[in-house]
């Protein structure tokens, strides 16, 4: 081979080392940018939000009218959550949508203005015994589930970069969030701007009981 022979190989060496080299930086900061989040869920025990109450369960409103739990029933998903920010950047909350179905959006997330009253009623089987026993259905948890005691997650929150929050959802709803929630495993979606990430939530779904 002649010189310029060499050359044009050496020339086209080099520009391919730089092509690589940029595709290599381009390759990092799309990595680097990358939205990665870690989510869970939490079971605390005593639980932060009052002595009787538990967490990540689908509760039934106490005050309203139990005539009207068959019906319209008002009802609220409290689910603790951890989520960790594992990006190089600030991410935000856009929404979460609960196995696939039920969208929850700033609407539908309960801002706990005030303390809510809740109760959970147990199996059927257990519906049926008290039933049986007593004439009527009384709830296994009934309980007030205090604004000032624990932390909030809410739709629209921001997440620092490398820092995490944890605190309780509350998601209200009628027959459609009831229709959606299994009574043990469920599947929870966090979405973000840019991406959707997915873990597996259990929890107690109260009966509707027949009054």
């Amino acid at each position: 081979m002649e010189i310029k022979d060499y050359i044009t190989i050496t020339i086209s060496s080099v520009a391919l080392i730089f092509s690589f080299l940029s595709l290599l930086v381009s390759y990092l900061n799309f990595r680097r940018n990358v939205t990665k989040l870690k989510c869970e869920q939490l079971f605390l025990m005593p639980s932060p939000v009052g002595a009787d109450a538990i967490l990540n369960v689908l509760y039934l409103d106490r005050k309203q009218d139990s005539k009207l739990w068959t019906v319209v029933p008002m009802l609220y998903l409290v689910i603790y959550l951890k989520i960790n920010n594992l990006s190089h950047t600030a991410i935000t909350i856009s929404n979460m949508i609960v196995n696939d179905s039920f969208l929850v959006s700033a609407l539908n997330v309960e801002d706990m203005k005030e303390d809510l009253s809740v109760c959970y009623f147990a199996s059927e089987d257990s519906e049926n015994r008290q039933m049986e026993r007593y004439g009527c259905a009384t709830p296994a948890i009934a309980t007030e589930l205090m604004k000032e005691k624990y932390n909030w997650i809410k739709i629209g929150d921001r997440i620092e970069s490398k820092s995490s929050i944890e605190g309780v959802v509350i998601i209200k709803g009628n027959n459609d969030l009831y229709n959606v929630v299994n009574d043990g495993d469920n599947k929870l979606t966090i979405v973000t701007p840019d991406k959707k990430f997915d873990i597996q939530v259990i929890i107690e779904k109260t009966i509707i009981p027949q009054f």
